[in-house]
């Protein structure tokens, strides 16, 4: 497993492909966020569902 931190989704995706170009390969890209936006976004999330009831 290699972790990467690069500039960008499409910056990722090139260096999948590259990587790829040397043989049979797996990759899976994930999308990392800040953990304060993460709770940022449960606290939404949570609000929303208060909200509802």
């Amino acid at each position: 497993m290699t972790v990467v931190e690069l500039p960008s989704e499409k910056a990722a995706a090139r260096i999948a492909l590259a990587v790829a170009s040397f043989g049979t390969v797996s990759t899976q890209t994930l999308t990392a966020i800040r953990i304060k936006e993460f709770y940022d976004m449960v606290d939404e999330a949570v609000g929303a569902a208060k909200a509802a009831r």
